[in-house]
């Protein structure tokens, strides 16, 4: 039918009285299914199932990457680390169900506004993401990037009939400068 498929061949040697290969056995069996389940799986090890953003897992292979590239191209890229502010309240007065509310619309308005070919968001776990931006060669870029972070929460969110916009805090960080590994720039931001 044209569908794409995946097969799984065993290909052995029958050979003849002298040891001579006669032919060939082949055993085949379809594994469409199963190479499905296995991208699925890659794909979920690597998201945040709340958001759909990538999950710490994932940003700490991207932040190693940019690292290593960085280095050989004596580059630079900027790390913004954004928390939101008495999220915990929001949580505690209102219900998980609104804080997990107020967790996708964010990744939502962060995923449509920034995320490009240069920039990588990802939810680091509870109220904290993580914004990667690459090829930063002024400060000021990813002070832009953060100005327009926090202006994503000036659009009202709401649950159950409550406003629960709140404030974020950011911190930054520049790559060399601020930091040469993971440890150093998330401490730096």
């Amino acid at each position: 039918n044209g569908d794409l498929q995946y097969w799984d061949n065993r290909l052995t040697p029958v050979r003849d009285e002298t040891g001579m290969v006669s032919s060939i056995l082949c055993i085949s069996r379809e594994v469409t299914r199963q190479r499905a389940a296995e991208q699925s799986l890659r794909i979920a090890s690597r998201t945040d199932h709340l958001t759909g953003l990538r999950n710490r897992r994932a940003f700490e292979a991207s932040i190693h990457r940019m690292i290593r590239r960085a280095r050989q191209q004596r580059g630079s890229f900027g790390l913004l680390l954004l928390d939101l502010d008495h999220f915990k309240h929001i949580n505690d007065t209102l219900g998980h169900p609104a804080g997990d509310h107020l967790l996708r619309t964010l990744a939502r308005r962060l995923k449509s506004q920034l995320q490009s070919q240069h920039i990588t968001i990802s939810r680091l776990g509870g109220d904290e993401f993580a914004i990667l931006a690459g090829e930063i060669q002024q400060p000021q870029r990813l002070l832009d990037i953060a100005v327009q972070a926090v202006r994503l929460l000036d659009a009202p969110i709401t649950f159950d009939g409550h406003f629960i916009n709140g404030g974020m805090s950011i911190g930054a960080a520049i790559y060399p400068q601020d930091g040469d590994s993971l440890s150093r720039l998330m401490a730096s931001a």
